[in-house]
């Protein structure tokens, strides 16, 4: 009703303003509403299982009747990673695995996978995505995400810096593919008030 097209969720893991556990909270958005797209900006995915995102994912789709798009990154919150017993230097590797497994694992009826990180005997995902091809969103700051959210076909969950967006076209170019099909986001922080003046005091 207020026009919005998406709401989309943040994880970390001890700050009041951010998701701890997003899946819940947006099963209950989903449960609620009926036409807006609801959104994982980001899901830490070094720091879990990637069946277990999978598996979420895919019923949160099913739960919103394929509204659910889901973005991924690497986290960089030292004291999270910590808390999980998760070496962060292991980040980019069960990144990409965790990329390789989630994919597959809604691709492919039947999914088994061995890895450095990760071994899954051969499976059956359900409930399955509703949408033919969920999306999932990268997020990326430094020249190797970017490259890694092409190189998977993902959209872009960047961080608003304009040189974020052109290294991410040319990167799926790169890797073989259109840049027109593909979505980037830009995460900006804004304020919101009753107007621009009272907005830039409160700020202040």
């Amino acid at each position: 009703e207020l026009g919005y097209d998406n709401v989309w969720t943040a994880e970390q893991h001890a700050p009041d303003e951010y998701h701890s556990a997003q899946f819940p909270v947006l099963a209950a958005i989903a449960t609620r509403t009926s036409r807006i797209r609801l959104g994982t900006y980001i899901v830490i995915l070094p720091l879990y299982h990637p069946l277990q995102v999978a598996e979420e994912a895919a019923t949160l789709d099913a739960l919103s009747d394929g509204r659910f798009d889901l973005g991924v990154g690497q986290g960089y919150v030292v004291s999270e990673y910590a808390a999980y017993n998760v070496p962060r230097k292991e980040r980019p590797a069960r990144m990409e695995e965790g990329l390789a497994i989630i994919r597959g694992l809604w691709e492919q009826e039947q999914f088994s996978y061995e890895g450095k990180h990760f071994k899954i005997a051969p499976i059956s995902l359900h409930p399955r995505p509703v949408q033919k091809r969920l999306p999932i969103w990268v997020a990326g700051l430094t020249e190797k995400s970017i490259d890694r959210a092409a190189r998977y076909g993902c959209h872009f969950a960047g961080a608003g810096a304009a040189v974020g967006m052109q290294m991410y076209d040319a990167s799926l170019q790169r890797h073989g593919y259109n840049p027109k099909q593909f979505h980037k986001g830009a995460l900006r922080m804004v304020y919101i008030a009753d107007s621009r003046e009272r907005a830039w005091e409160e700020a202040a």
